[in-house]
């Protein structure tokens, strides 16, 4: 027994040395393991654009180790997932998503493409506020299962407000649908609908000053002229490849047959290329950003209204291929100065130039042999007025316009003489109208005929006289009047 006893205790004293050592050894090991690695933390930034209500969770920014990937990328809502392509790198087409590794710091960029599949309905700022068969049930007087109408004079849907996505089952939109509609920023038509407008001319999309651009589908085979007029903010105008009618070229749209500019908008250039030779009604109409234009030499005619309210408009050239213009072709550009007529027009329309209040001077080319009412009506800085020589029909004399012919005074200015020469028996309709720095007037005895009308709106006239002799007409207290039948003809403001 006591030998066992000593054979434990020299084990025992052998093996606290040992123990000693693997403590000594562990306490070395730990002072000399490696540290934990530090890794670089990535700032991510979102650029959302316009979009962010469009997301569930907007945070401006993350932050990424650079050995960690990307989660939790902001999600867009369920109404917009149809459209959004993704998050990309800015500037580049790379795609991140969740579980991709960055890099280093970056901005990603929420991007969006046309949303084909998008239900029909009305959005708000992206997102489905109401489906189609809501906007049905509501309008059941505008929408029936293939159309939509307005009255004839109004829409029905002056109150939309959003983007408009038409259902699939809508073949013909007509009666002044959406005229005045100027909350509706945007319409998607669908490739069932084939006509825009009811008759020649039907004002559907008129004044819808939120719509900046349009896109006609290849299915769509008739346009009413003045579709899109007083459209002011309108900047794009696509057609669809494949339409059979149709086609777009410079923001114009085109009747391909008839090479009819059916409508433009403020940044149309119309084409050089001979596929334009007529500019039809109401296609400029109300373009008030419009600022320049060229008419090619392929035109001949502009048509009635079609740049009427082109306040933008400083100069326009009307080009010698042109023989006519419309009714009031140019009614309304108040900012119209300079006008430039071509040899070769044969016909101005009434009131083509009617209330351009800064037009200074008109040259009537001599091949010009109809002119109609109200031309220059409410022109009343215009001052002269000249005829060119070897025109057959009309001339000029003292600032005003003559049918040589009949010697009527068709049109005069703020600075208007007229002849004394026997030239001129007859003042004409709406000669002088509009002339409202006009201040006084001399009728000559040969002047034996004066329309109602002949000095409308010349508010700031202010002396009326007659030559003595004349057998028609007398003045006196700055009355014109006319003798026989002792009617009071015309008075001023000093009367």
């Amino acid at each position: 027994m006591r030998k066992k006893l000593l054979t434990f205790l020299v084990a025992v004293f052998c093996l606290i040395p040992c123990l000693f050592l693997s403590a000594c050894n562990d306490d070395s090991m730990s002072e000399n393991k490696n540290p934990e690695p530090e890794f670089s933390a990535y700032t991510v930034t979102f650029d959302y654009g316009d979009a962010i209500n469009y997301f569930d969770s907007a945070i401006e920014q993350t932050t990424v180790k650079s050995a960690e990937w990307i989660t939790n990328l902001p999600t867009i809502k369920e109404e917009y997932e149809n459209s959004f392509k993704g998050w990309y790198i800015t500037g580049t087409d790379k795609k991140i998503e969740n579980y991709d590794f960055v890099g280093g710091n970056v901005i990603l960029e929420a991007k969006f493409e046309a949303n084909e599949n998008a239900p029909a309905g009305l959005y708000q700022d992206g997102k489905l506020v109401k489906n189609w068969s809501t906007l049905k049930e509501e309008n059941s007087t505008a929408i029936t299962n293939t159309e939509i109408f307005g009255n004839g004079i109004s829409s029905y849907f002056t109150g939309l407000n959003g983007e408009l996505v038409i259902d699939s089952s809508i073949i013909v939109i007509g009666r002044s649908a959406f005229k005045n509609c100027s909350g509706l920023i945007g319409i998607t038509l669908s490739n069932s609908v084939t006509t825009i407008g009811v008759g020649i001319s039907d004002d559907v999309f008129n004044g819808c000053i939120g719509l900046t651009n349009i896109t006609i589908p290849n299915s769509v085979t008739s346009i009413s002229l003045g579709a899109f007029s007083d459209c002011k903010n309108l900047e794009s105008i696509i057609v669809t490849d494949g339409n059979s009618v149709y086609h777009s070229a410079g923001n114009c749209l085109i009747e391909t047959v008839s090479k009819e500019l059916i409508a433009g908008c403020k940044t149309s250039v119309i084409p050089t290329d001979g596929s334009v030779t007529s500019i039809g009604s109401d296609a400029f109409s109300g373009c008030i950003g419009l600022t320049d234009i060229t008419i090619p030499s392929s035109v001949s005619s502009i048509g009635v209204c079609a740049f009427s309210g082109c306040i933008g408009l400083t100069d326009i050239t009307v080009p010698n291929s042109v023989t006519s213009m419309g009714y009031a072709a140019f009614l309304d550009c108040s900012n119209l100065n300079n006008v430039s007529i071509m040899e070769g027009v044969t016909n101005i329309g009434p009131k083509a130039f009617e209330n351009c209040e800064s037009l200074t001077n008109i040259t009537i080319p001599s091949s010009v042999t109809s002119i109609d009412y109200q031309v220059f009506a409410g022109c009343s800085g215009l001052q002269s007025i000249t005829v060119a020589s070897g025109n057959s029909v009309y001339h000029s004399e003292e600032n005003c316009l003559i049918e040589t012919s009949s010697k009527t005074l068709v049109a005069g200015c703020k600075t208007s003489v007229i002849p004394t020469d026997g030239s001129v028996t007859s003042i004409g309709e709406y000669a002088f109208d509009g002339c409202t720095s006009l201040t006084n007037i001399i009728i000559p005895n040969s002047v034996t005929s004066i329309e109602n009308t002949a000095f409308y709106n010349c508010s700031g006239l202010e002396s009326i006289v007659v030559e003595v002799g004349n057998s028609v007409y007398h003045s006196s207290g700055n009355c014109l009047i006319e003798t026989a039948s002792k009617t009071l003809i015309l008075g001023c403001k000093t009367s």
